[in-house]
């Protein structure tokens, strides 16, 4: 028998989305407490980069073929968030992947734009904050292109209907949401001289 067990995607429900979710949460807050990235964020192996590269291209082959039919709906994104919702709305699994990598997009970049505002803010002691991300390759979506899939993958936790784990992923990618527009707000502010 062998030991690997490979990380749930295939077949990944909610339930396990949502536990996966909130691990990434936990991180986040060890991040924030001061812990380094490696072994915060980087302790969750969906935020690989090339395990989220592998996910991108699932959804971008997901979204050719339903799309290589149609006439031009509007802009490739536009298109691309109709197909996943309408694909949400219909497969559990699908909408328990997209969450779990809507919010591991999340967490990776709301970790970059921390990063950025201490190490640029200048306010922290290198035995306080280690920002040093040991060459580990960051996976970056476009702020403005995250938050909308974040907003279509909390649309899709809507038509399930309510249940707790349902609530709690809404819940969740909502406050990444949040906490995302936030931290990219305050990361562009800069000190008058």
């Amino acid at each position: 028998s062998d030991p690997f067990v490979p990380l749930p995607w295939t077949k990944l429900t909610l339930a396990q989305a949502s536990v996966i979710v909130t691990h990434e949460l936990v991180r986040l807050q060890a991040l924030f407490g001061g812990a380094s990235v490696g072994e915060s964020v980087f302790t969750c192996l969906y935020a690989q980069k090339g395990l989220l590269c592998e996910m991108e291209q699932q959804f971008t082959a997901l979204c050719s073929a339903s799309l290589s039919n149609e006439n031009d709906k509007g802009s490739a994104l536009g298109a691309h968030l109709e197909v996943f919702t309408e694909k949400g709305s219909e497969d559990k699994h699908f909408c328990a992947q997209f969450a779990v990598f809507t919010a591991t997009c999340a967490l990776l970049e709301i970790t970059e734009v921390f990063r950025s505002v201490v190490i640029n803010a200048d306010i922290y002691e290198e035995e306080d904050f280690v920002s040093n991300t040991h060459d580990i390759p960051f996976f970056t979506k476009d702020k403005n292109v995250l938050r909308q899939y974040l907003d279509t993958a909390v649309e899709m936790m809507s038509q399930h209907g309510e249940n707790s784990h349902m609530q709690q992923l809404r819940l969740s990618l909502t406050y990444l949401n949040g906490l995302l527009f936030f931290c990219s707000t305050m990361g562009k502010l800069r000190r008058a001289d």
